[in-house]
């Protein structure tokens, strides 16, 4: 059984300021997720939480020439503080059955050679930037949440079935499905339940 006070590590996605973010990222109703997402990452800021926060920017051919007025939001916001991380993340597949515009390699290395010195700027370390060179799904302890309370492991196969991993449910505990997660060759649970 694990509870929320145990997690430590979190991983968030924006897709960009919030008209941008919430054009790709909406609830069921269909307002938009960004400036609550927005006021948590504020909350953390402001709190003594004991915790590590990656921010992964997502950057697509839509988004880009937007970032550097965003990229410099965020740097003066959060990264002042040594609990958070930015992972630039070039979009360079889309998830499957849902066209979505993506960057080519030579694009993606020119932007972020654009991108990075704005982030970076009057940062000490750039430490503070995360190398793009990881898939969160493949590592056992990363999962992510869905609007509609679904779990998941990949962010690109949204709406693939093998994806959907587990509930949250109302009570604030996580139904997992271990048969799925072991496919996926991922951490096998010894309870269908898990405390958060």
């Amino acid at each position: 059984t694990r509870r929320s006070s145990d997690l430590r590590s979190f991983q968030v996605s924006l897709d960009g300021p919030e008209r941008v973010h919430d054009r790709s990222r909406s609830r069921a109703d269909g307002t938009g997720t960004f400036r609550r997402i927005w006021n948590n990452l504020l909350a953390i800021r402001g709190s003594s939480l004991q915790a590590r926060i990656l921010l992964r920017i997502h950057v697509t051919p839509e988004n880009w020439r937007l970032l550097p007025e965003f990229l410099s939001e965020v740097r003066d916001i959060f990264l002042v503080d040594d609990r958070f991380i930015i992972y630039l993340k070039p979009i360079f597949c889309g998830p499957h059955g849902r066209h979505v515009a993506v960057l080519g390699e030579d694009e993606r290395s020119r932007i972020l050679a654009e991108l990075e010195p704005v982030l970076l700027a009057g940062i000490a370390r750039d430490a503070r930037l995360c190398p793009g060179k990881l898939c969160y799904a493949a590592q056992h302890n990363w999962l992510m949440v869905r609007a509609n309370g679904t779990i998941g492991k990949c962010t690109v196969a949204l709406n693939s079935p093998a994806n959907a991993v587990g509930r949250l449910l109302p009570d604030g505990t996580l139904q997992m499905d271990s048969d799925r997660l072991r496919d996926r060759k991922s951490t096998r649970l010894n309870s269908s339940h898990l405390v958060i």
